[in-house]
């Protein structure tokens, strides 16, 4: 799930009828903390996606009372989350949700030549 803040800068002489639309919202503040689920934001950025539809992107890394001061405070703008968000939601803090829930966030990951393809691979190692 996504948590977003955005605040569209006007731009004059611009259209959003086209395809290639000249939409800015200038500077926007994604948050992350460091998490696997997170690799896609890493790789939007580095595929100029959010470019592409105007966003001109900063990554910070934040723990969650700073993500939730940032989001509060409109210092950050955007975030991946979780279910932890439910709770301050519940308790009126105002900030919006996009795109879908998933199961299995936590995943373990393994460099490719590392010999570990299966969790039986893993007997006997050591996770650091």
């Amino acid at each position: 799930m996504l948590v977003v803040q955005l605040r569209p800068v006007e731009t004059t002489g611009t259209s959003t009828t086209t395809q290639s639309s000249q939409v800015s919202f200038g500077k926007t503040v994604i948050a992350y903390a460091g998490g696997t689920c997170e690799a896609p934001v890493f790789a939007a950025l580095q595929e100029g996606f959010f470019a592409k539809e105007g966003l001109d992107v900063q990554l910070v890394q934040t723990d969650f009372d700073q993500l939730k001061t940032g989001l509060a405070t409109g210092k950050i703008d955007a975030a991946q989350a979780n279910f932890a968000w439910f709770k301050p939601i519940e308790q009126g803090m105002n900030v919006k949700l996009t795109a879908g829930i998933h199961t299995g966030c936590i995943k373990a990951v393994a460099p490719a030549d590392s010999g570990i393809k299966t969790i039986a691979d893993l007997k006997g190692k050591t996770i650091e």
